[in-house]
């Protein structure tokens, strides 16, 4: 307690004063603290308690707490004082200067009074007069704006409206040249609500409308259009092409049939409409947005109104590319008849060849709906391509590869090849033949096939089943000088070896190994695989897989499997154990399928005992454990190879791993005891053949197989036995005498 009462309090000058600096901080916040604080001194602070003679607790901690706190909040409040006056003098600053009226007091510009600023920059006056400057301060606007937001006077600080109006047009212009769209949106609106019959230049519009295109701002788009609608303004050629042209590269095509429809539509200035002019750009971009919306009957009449106009020559292209996603296979045609091939280029021409083998169809198409009458699209752009070929110059072909591989893609379309469902034997051959000799004629053309016609004359052989067409693809192959992708070619091979020819397949894997078209994909290489081991070629077999290993692609369980199939077929025991002894150092992880493999090779050598050693092993070696096809492969394998010891040993290790057999496996050991003459075995099996059910092994099996043992030397507790399951299923009893002449010969 006296510690505390000789501690001395601190006054307001010691909780101003900073020990760092050995100064008072600021001499303005010591006058605003002492007149704040007021009544607050050190006789205040020191006063004592009449009873304890102890300083009040209150005003101790008042001294010490809220004090310090109270001048923290002091001087973050002058702070805010100086920061915003110091805001305010940088922006009369800024003012001044753009107006070019009086500076502020200890600016740059005014070195009169420096006692606020810093020096006075080395730049002379004259570049800063003459440098331009951006317009980021919305607090100062320019002289035009002010003007109309004032009020509205026949001379107006000695500018007339149309100087007015033609200010604001300037400022506004800028204002989208420097990308400040809402500012120049701003100033029209001003302009529009101070002089309703004001008018603007078209290159103002054209600003407005890209910049609102730009922003997404359509709404503003259509102001925009709309307002020259109704002043009579007619667009020129250059404003619908940068218009349209922005949409359509931003896909706002519901926007170009807006302002193709606002110009459409008559009004007081254009009686019957203003359109734009017959120009391709235009039409072109007209024609793709009504696509698009779907709206065919309108894409229809602006073909029709572009085909009507006589500015400049035709771009069939337009038309060609509007027929095809119409469908409108028949005005394709026609249109090529009325123009003839002299007019077509290249483009115009494959333009052409995919509207005449296009197989959408829309509202208004004209295609058949028939199969029969429609397997001939394909022969039709043929005829197309030969009679272009025909009237060709010899310095100015048009026909080039592409143009083939259309034609080509056609006949070998599923569609087509659906046709010539319907169309019959006939037409695939005529397909078949056509394809052919177009090949034969893109030679003596001297047109090289590139891999999309290779591609082509491949699927036309899946889709047609035709070996020939394999082997003109293999001889186009091997007589190509071009360089093609083995991933696309890889998806033909898997498809021939399925649905052609194995050997077809073969013999295109030879010719692109030869060309080095590598085969990368492991999928490709287990069909092939497959299908040699159905030709029962073993050896072919392993040649790929020695491509394999050279591609760096390593063979799954499936190929191990296959491969184990083929050794079995071909009774080569050894090679099928070498083979899975590889594929476990390899690393890959066998199979349900690789013990099946197995198995049966083990069983067609009469390896029982590697077999049932596999099987037993097998859950302990891999974690899979075999499942009862497996053990019934085991058991059929033992029957049929007379060791019925193997297959009773081979049921015991099936019924300790807890498999439970099915009709099968027990049917097929129940022939084996009979055979094998074991009765006791035989019971057993019956006895578990009717635990799964009446319907799990052939009845009459059960009741033939009951019966021999009742007619056997069993003993009687077998006999018995079988005599009961034999009423159990309802069979009858045989004597012995009966049952031994029934098997005597």
């Amino acid at each position: 307690m006296e510690g505390l009462n000789s501690t001395p309090y601190p006054s307001t000058s010691d909780l101003l004063y900073d020990p760092a600096s050995n100064a008072n901080v600021v001499p303005l916040l010591d006058t605003l603290y002492c007149s704040v604080i007021g009544p607050l001194s050190e006789d205040s602070c020191r006063k004592e308690d009449k009873d304890s003679k102890l300083p009040s607790t209150s005003d101790s901690l008042y001294c010490s707490v809220v004090g310090p706190i109270i001048q923290e909040f002091l001087a973050v409040l002058v702070f805010a004082f100086s920061f915003t006056f110091w805001r305010h003098l940088q922006q009369r600053q800024k003012s001044n200067r753009r107006k070019g009226g009086p500076q502020v007091p200890g600016s740059p510009s005014n070195p009169s009074d420096l006692s606020l600023t810093s020096p006075r920059p080395s730049s002379n006056r004259s570049s800063r007069t003459n440098r331009p400057v951006k317009r980021d301060d919305k607090a100062a606007e320019p002289a035009v704006r002010k003007l109309l937001q004032g009020p509205k006077s026949d001379d107006t600080n000695g500018l007339s409206e149309a100087a007015e109006v033609e200010a604001a047009e300037k400022e506004m212009l800028q204002s989208l040249h420097r990308r400040d769209f809402t500012d120049a949106l701003n100033l029209f609106r001003l302009v529009e609500r101070r002089y309703k019959e004001a008018t603007f230049k078209e290159e103002l519009f054209s600003e407005f409308v890209q910049a609102a295109v730009r922003v997404g701002k359509l709404d503003v788009f259509e102001k925009m259009i709309r307002f020259m609608q109704s002043k009579g303004m007619v667009p020129s050629t250059a404003f619908w092409q940068d218009t349209l042209r922005i949409l359509s590269t931003r896909k706002n095509y519901s926007a170009c049939l807006l302002a193709h429809s606002i110009f459409a539509s008559p009004s007081a200035t254009a009686p019957h409409g203003v359109l734009p002019p017959g120009n391709r750009v235009i039409y072109s971009c007209l024609v793709n947005a009504a696509l698009e919306m779907g709206k065919h009957e309108e894409a229809a009449d602006l073909l029709n109104e572009y085909k009507a106009s006589q500015d400049e020559p035709k771009d069939y292209n337009i038309f060609f590319r509007a027929y095809r996603q119409l469908g409108n296979i028949e005005a394709a045609i026609g249109l090529f008849k009325e123009i003839g091939a002299e007019s077509l280029s290249t483009m115009v021409l494959n333009s052409l060849l995919m509207a005449c083998t296009s197989t959408t169809t829309s509202p208004g198409s004209s295609v058949l709906a028939s199969p029969v009458s429609s397997a001939c699209i394909a022969l039709r752009a043929l005829e197309v391509l030969y009679e272009a070929k025909a009237t060709e110059e010899k310095e100015n072909p048009i026909v080039d590869v592409q143009s083939c591989n259309i034609v080509m893609k056609a006949l070998a379309s599923k569609e087509e090849s659906e046709r010539v469902k319907w169309g019959g034997r006939a037409t695939a051959s005529s397909n078949v033949t056509s394809i052919t000799k177009l090949l034969e004629d893109m030679v003596s053309w001297r047109l090289e096939p590139d891999a999309s016609t290779l591609g082509a004359v491949l699927e036309a052989a899946v889709a047609h089943l035709s070996e020939s067409l394999v082997t003109v693809a293999v001889r186009v192959l091997s007589s190509s000088h071009r360089a093609f992708d083995g991933l696309k070619f890889s998806m033909h091979l898997r498809n021939i070896s399925k649905h052609v020819s194995v050997a077809q397949a073969l013999a295109l894997y030879e010719e692109m190994k030869r060309r080095r078209v590598a085969v990368n994909d492991v999928s490709v290489f287990g069909v092939l695989i497959k299908g040699c081991i159905g030709m029962r070629d073993l050896d072919r077999a392993m040649l790929l897989v020695k491509d394999m290993k050279s591609l760096n692609l390593k063979p799954d369980d499936l190929i191990y499997s296959q491969l184990l199939d083929g050794c079995r077929e071909a009774n080569r025991l050894q090679l099928g154990q070498e083979l899975f002894q590889a594929m476990l150092e390899s690393g890959v992880q066998p199979s349900a399928f690789t013990l099946m493999a197995m198995l049966k090779l083990f069983g067609r050598n009469g390896a029982h005992d590697e077999a049932y050693d596999l099987v037993e092993s097998w859950e302990r070696r891999f974690g899979v454990k075999p499942t009862v096809l497996h053990y019934t492969c085991l058991l059929s394998a033992t029957t049929k190879g007379r060791c019925y010891d193997q297959a009773w040993r081979a049921y015991q290790l099936m019924k300790k791993a807890a498999v439970r057999p099915d009709g099968t496996a027990l049917a097929t050991l129940l022939s084996g005891m009979v055979l094998s003459q074991d009765w006791s075995r035989v019971v057993d099996v019956a006895e578990a053949a009717l635990g799964l059910g009446s319907t799990a092994v052939p009845r009459q099996s059960l009741i033939s197989a009951l019966e021999d043992v009742q007619a056997s030397s069993a003993s009687p507790e077998v006999i018995r036995k079988a005599g009961s399951l034999l009423r159990g299923i309802g069979g009858h009893h045989t004597s012995r005498s009966s049952a031994s002449n029934w098997r005597s010969p």
